[in-house]
């Protein structure tokens, strides 16, 4: 009990304004600060370390992970009204599957350099599917960075966004491409032929309709990173998914929400990943780390306000505190992956 009396002691005099230590908190000391900005300085240096050498040329080490996309996934699709998707894992083992046949042979489309379409993989493990979808990815290392560049393309995020899916399965794997160790993404969406009847029923809210090519295909690539995207739409009439890839070429129409990102998720949805993402988790702390300080300082400036005195030394160690904290920030924002606003159509074929 006394040792909880002295720490409390102790950071009440190192962090409040009070008579005894004559209302300067030890926090904006010269000599605390200094060792707070050296703290900062080293915390950014580990993180640029990991992030620009470590995750940059061991991709095994990157954090894209199955749980954390699934999440973003579904508070996207929540954000726009629709109902989330339940992890299946027959779907991730297939597109398991696809991730591994792309790490092992080193390409990234929708279709493999032996001819297997996204379809392949869905039958594969048998997949009892009325309709499907594909999302890929490459070259990221961060989960948020996958979902961001995926909901600022039109055709991803109408996958994303399609009211018939009602589950996902997510593949990720190591793998070779263009000459470095790199991270590849598998997102398929379905739904099982028993639940149809449901999918069917489901309403988009605030939804509008675009029509793309049905035979498009094209990838969206930035310095860092690259996504396709592949979406099916229900048959008027039996086909193979294969004879729908090769021969389709009448429009299909396709439903696409008001754009949305990541960043849309709910509360507890970001700070989940957040825990899981090392470019994004760094951005939490640093923005609460200007909160509590501007908290703090601000405390001070109204005690010393009604006191009728400032110490120049409380306002320049606040200043500075904040300050260096800001850039920080700014510069750890300018430094994530650019994704694209948009992206040309990928392939779209018809459902079995």
């Amino acid at each position: 009990m006394d040792e909880m009396k002295q720490l409390l002691r102790s950071l009440k005099r190192y962090l409040i304004p009070h008579r005894r230590n004559r209302y300067k908190p030890q926090i904006f000391s010269r000599q605390s600060v200094g060792a707070l900005v050296l703290c900062l300085l080293l915390i950014e240096g580990i993180y640029l370390i990991q992030i620009h050498v470590v995750l940059k040329n061991n991709g095994f080490l990157a954090a894209v992970l199955p749980a954390a996309i699934t999440s973003l996934t579904n508070a996207d699709r929540s954000s726009q009204g629709l109902s989330s998707l339940t992890e299946d894992p027959l779907l991730a083992q297939a597109a398991q599957a696809k991730a591994n046949d792309m790490a092992a042979k080193g390409y990234f489309s929708h279709v493999s350099p032996d001819g297997k379409t996204p379809w392949y993989w869905f039958d594969s493990v048998k997949y009892p599917y009325s309709y499907a979808g594909e999302n890929l990815a490459v070259d990221f290392t961060d989960s948020q960075d996958v979902e961001t560049a995926w909901m600022n393309s039109p055709m991803h995020r109408a996958n994303i966004l399609k009211a018939q899916y009602t589950r996902i399965g997510i593949g990720i794997a190591q793998g070779m491409y263009q000459g470095k160790e790199t991270t590849f993404v598998v997102q398929f969406f379905a739904t099982r032929a028993e639940d149809s009847s449901a999918a069917a029923a489901a309403v988009v809210s605030n939804a509008s309709v675009a029509t793309v090519p049905a035979t498009a295909l094209a990838t969206t690539v930035n310095p860092k990173a690259a996504v396709l995207g592949s979406e099916t739409v229900p048959p008027k009439k039996p086909v193979t998914a294969v004879k729908a890839v090769k021969t389709a070429a009448a429009p299909v129409t396709t439903v696409a929400s008001e754009q949305t990102t990541a960043h849309s998720a709910p509360a507890p949805a970001r700070v989940a990943v957040a825990v899981t993402s090392p470019t994004h988790f760094i951005l939490y702390l640093l923005s609460a780390l200007i909160g509590f300080f501007l908290m703090i300082l601000l405390i001070t400036l109204a005690v010393h306000a009604r006191k009728r005195f400032v110490y120049m030394e409380v306002l320049t160690g606040g200043f500075v505190l904040v300050g260096v904290v800001v850039l920080m920030l700014v510069y750890d924002q300018s430094a994530l992956p650019r994704v694209p606003s948009s992206s040309e159509a990928a392939s779209a074929a018809i459902a079995l």
